[in-house]
């Protein structure tokens, strides 16, 4: 069984359940009444009587219509509203009767006929449902004309009953379903960095060209070689001052030349 997933069950329900509870009780005084005054039809007994009638069946309907899912809520509203002026009209009327007969000064339990005390308490009754009776059309009223508001894109029911919510979107399990909003995320323009332009020193005759340095290339340092020992470069000094100068180189030109 599908409900009506415009509609607040717990509040719909419940409201409806007070009207079909005051309509019986309504229709019930009211049949007493007429059938007290059988003599003479009186028109506030008889409006009272068609408002309990229509209000029974109209509780009876709504809650038929909500589990199979066809409460419009623009019928709703229009009838509800009729309805309540309806309860108005049986309202005035009552408490009209009451005031002609002074019903609503005396005290019911003066009447000496038990007939008459009962009417009267009766009278008085009815007035009183039937004034809550008022109370309780307006609420729904109110309620339908919430509900309207909210699928006020929708008035027929063409895209609820086509299993769309009034905004268009697909509806699942009764539910709506949110539409999934593409992310827009904002545009990051680059940030321009200064390039910097590393020039190399030339010689002369060479154009001078743009370019990035390549890495320097690593230096490597010659090995070292160990320190001299004293003693041994004491001796090296020793073996040399000894050894006589090697002499020096002959030129055959600066010779003498020897006769025979």
């Amino acid at each position: 069984m599908m409900k009506d997933t415009r509609w607040p069950e717990i509040p719909l329900l419940a409201l409806r359940g007070v009207q079909l509870l005051l309509g019986l009780l309504c229709l019930s005084m009211a049949g007493n009444l007429i059938d007290t005054y059988s003599a003479r039809s009186f028109w506030e007994f008889n409006i009272v009587l068609v408002c309990g009638l229509f209000s029974m069946l109209y509780a009876a309907i709504n809650f038929g219509l909500f589990y199979i899912n066809l409460l419009l809520p623009l019928a709703i509203v229009i009838t509800d509203a009729f309805l309540v002026v309806l309860w108005l009209v049986a309202v005035a009327g009552l408490g009209d009767f009451e005031s002609r007969n002074g019903i609503f000064d005396e005290n019911c339990s003066a009447y000496a006929s038990s007939r008459l005390r009962n009417t009267c308490n009766v009278i008085k009754a009815a007035w009183v449902f039937a004034f809550f009776s008022f109370l309780v059309f307006c609420a729904t009223t109110a309620l339908a004309s919430y509900v309207l508001h909210k699928n006020r894109k929708d008035l027929r029911g063409a895209k609820y009953n086509s299993g769309m919510d009034p905004n268009g979107n697909e509806m699942g399990n009764g539910q709506a379903v949110a539409p999934v909003q593409e992310q827009v995320y904002p545009e990051h323009n680059p940030v321009a960095y200064p390039q910097q332009v590393y020039q190399q020193q030339q010689p002369q005759g060479v154009p001078n060209e743009g370019y990035y340095p390549q890495s320097p290339e690593p230096v490597i340092s010659p090995p070292q070689t160990p320190a001299p020992n004293p003693q041994q470069q004491y001796e090296h000094q020793q073996q040399y001052a000894a050894s006589p100068p090697p002499p020096p180189p002959v030129n055959a030109q600066e010779m003498p030349t020897t006769y025979r």
